[in-house]
């Protein structure tokens, strides 16, 4: 009785007629909002996790979190600004910025750090392919190829169709390891530097040079420390550690020299010979390449930017961003950055400078908002003069709100959380 009782219920359902209902409001919970530097989590201060290139036609290359954090803003900007793509892509660790690299054809390769997926995206910004093992950097070789390390293995593939060409496992990978630089040159040849990293301490460090076909030339140890890779002329490959500049002899990886100079940061200005400069403080130093000796030094205020761009160094302080002459510390010009974007945003912290084309090159910043994280600035300047020339906008893109709603009584409020500068609305 009861089956059948059930059985009439259901038909008696089944044969209602089925009414169409009213829509009484819709709620969009897709908006147009710039890019922004979303926070990831992190203990004790927050991080803003933001991976950016320049590629060789000086294209900026940017990707950084969404409001909420699942996803990342992944976009391809010419040198004046112009939009080639943009693409979000799942954040699978936020409170680490994603390995990011600009490809030839106009796309870029992306990984995220311990996800064992790397991405191939073309030049419209669609995923191309993907390939199932983990990269933290990326470098380009000849013939259309690309190498994907990591402190497992090194894997080079085509970088169109995603084929591997050789894979190398590294000897000596110990647990936490990291690699903290790599390079490689016209022929081919692969240069990358790792950190092993215990629970309170960092427990080991390499560098390995590989030829084109997967071949391991030579590895060196340092006693002590964690030198990281700057680069390398035809000569040498330069390392920085925590209070030393190295200098290996890059035909066999024996140690030619050893400076000690303290400092915070460090990079390579590109030549032949190249500069190894140093950042300690509010000091400026530069190296001889072939001895370790200094070549100069300069008090410029606390640095929070470098880059080689050009044959010059780039440095900014409080006292102005300066063009400094690699070889013998002049200033050719000073000039200050904006402290604010267009609306009024004060800056927070210029993240990276690069992209020269056509006499100009950019500045990228993290700007504060009231209520919310506004878009990054980009400032265009004049590589000869320094002058300020334009700031282009950052693209309008597809952003997800986050929001709530209740019913009480005959009125209906709700609450989003936008991406934009002014991120909180009540209905």
């Amino acid at each position: 009785m009861v089956r059948i009782g059930c059985i009439g219920l259901l038909l008696g359902l089944a044969c209602n007629s089925v009414h169409a209902v009213d829509m009484v409001w819709q709620q969009d919970w897709i908006h147009p909002a710039p890019p922004m530097i979303g926070a990831g989590y992190s203990y004790p201060e927050l991080a803003y996790p933001t991976s950016i290139r320049f590629a060789g036609n000086a294209d900026l290359l940017f990707a950084s979190l969404t409001l909420l954090g699942e996803e990342h803003d992944v976009l391809r900007l010419s040198p004046v600004g112009a939009v080639r793509w943009t693409a979000k892509i799942s954040a699978y660790e936020p409170e680490y910025a994603p390995a990011l690299w600009p490809s030839a054809d106009g796309g870029a390769f992306f990984a995220h750090r311990d996800s064992s997926r790397t991405v191939k995206l073309d030049a419209d910004g669609l995923i191309e392919w993907t390939r199932s093992f983990a990269a933290e950097q990326f470098v380009d070789l000849p013939g259309n190829r690309v190498a994907a390390l990591s402190c497992d293995q090194v894997s080079v593939l085509d970088a169109g169709s995603g084929d591997v060409a050789w894979q190398l496992r590294l000897p000596g990978r110990e647990r936490y390891c990291r690699v903290n630089g790599s390079a490689s040159d016209a022929a081919g040849n692969i240069l990358l530097s790792t950190e092993s990293e215990g629970i309170y301490a960092t427990t080991g460090s390499r560098l390995y040079r590989l030829d084109d076909q997967g071949r391991l030339l030579w590895e060196y140890q340092p006693g002590s420390g964690r030198p990281r890779l700057l680069g390398f002329d035809s000569v040498h490959a330069y390392l920085a550690g925590e209070s030393t500049v190295l200098a290996l002899d890059i035909a066999n990886g024996a140690e030619v020299w050893q400076s000690a100079v303290a400092h915070e940061d460090a990079l390579l200005v590109p030549g032949d010979p190249a500069v190894p400069v140093a950042i300690d403080g509010n000091m400026v130093h530069a190296l001889e390449a072939g001895s370790g000796k200094l070549l100069w030094s300069r008090p410029l205020g606390n640095v929070d930017v470098i880059a080689a761009i050009g044959n010059a160094l780039m440095v900014n302080s409080p006292s102005g961003l300066h063009k400094l002459d690699a070889l013998t510390g002049a200033v050719q010009w000073t000039t200050n950055l904006p402290s604010s974007d267009a609306q009024g945003h004060p800056v927070l912290e210029w993240l990276a400078l690069g992209g020269l084309d056509d006499g100009q090159f950019t500045a990228l910043a993290r700007v504060a908002g009231t209520v919310s994280q506004p878009a990054p600035l980009l400032q265009r300047i004049d590589f000869a003069s320094g002058a300020l020339t334009t700031q282009p906008a950052m693209p309008v893109l597809g952003q997800a709100d986050y929001g709530d709603a209740i019913h009480v009584g005959d009125e209906m409020i709700s609450m989003t959380v936008e991406q934009d500068p002014w991120p909180c609305g009540i209905d």
